[in-house]
């Protein structure tokens, strides 16, 4: 059975607050060629994407298509901005790996999809995951995101984030490999852990690994 896991500590310290950057900072700095191409704003601190390695590569491929046979490809979003609660939108702007969406992506034209577009958001962590399961998995709570996933695929399991607040989610399940588990928005949508997890050995080609 999934077992309950709790974010890593944090160490607090004495240091002076650091410098928080805004959206509208990081618009004028990207204007003038001061930021690399692609960037994320979290809770005021500007993480560049850095390309990604073939774990990530892989990750996202298997979920993105899995997420496809259930979903639809139209309502898939990969790798751009959502927007999140407005009390955190000067600081933050996130732009995670995944989101499924209640509409067609084309549908949001005039802007980003909203928390309440959203029925499952993921994040392939590699390098990231601290990151992934504190600030941003806090980020997600705040603005109300009630299915938030985190395969790590490093670690080779899943954390399963649901009932959001303000200052996290209250449920964090953590599934091994060997488990399985469904989207909250299509709870008959079984699948095992592994199957969404790059090969140890040689990439296979699985039913969701469809080009």
């Amino acid at each position: 059975m999934p077992t309950l896991s709790q974010p890593p500590t944090v160490a607090l310290t004495d240091s002076p607050s650091p410098w928080r950057w805004t959206r509208e900072a990081c618009s004028r700095l990207k204007e003038l060629e001061f930021l690399p191409e692609r960037f994320e704003l979290i809770e005021g601190v500007i993480y560049e994407i850095m390309p990604k390695n073939r774990r990530h590569v892989l990750g996202l491929r298997r979920v993105r298509n899995w997420l496809f046979t259930i979903f639809g490809e139209d309502v898939v979003q990969e790798q751009d901005p959502i927007e999140i609660a407005s009390e955190d939108q000067t600081f933050n702007d996130p732009e995670p790996d995944i989101a499924v969406l209640r509409q067609s992506v084309e549908s949001y034209r005039e802007q980003a999809p909203g928390s309440a577009d959203v029925l499952l958001l993921v994040e392939i962590s590699d390098a990231t995951l601290s990151l992934d399961r504190n600030r941003k998995a806090r980020l997600y709570a705040r603005a109300g995101i009630t299915d938030y996933w985190a395969l790590d695929v490093r670690g080779r399991r899943l954390f399963v984030h649901r009932e959001p607040g303000n200052e996290g989610y209250d449920s964090v399940l953590e599934y091994a490999s060997d488990e399985m588990v469904a989207p909250l928005a299509a709870q008959h949508a079984t699948i095992r852990v592994m199957e969404l997890l790059p090969s140890t050995e040689f990439p296979q080609v699985t039913d969701y690994d469809k080009t």
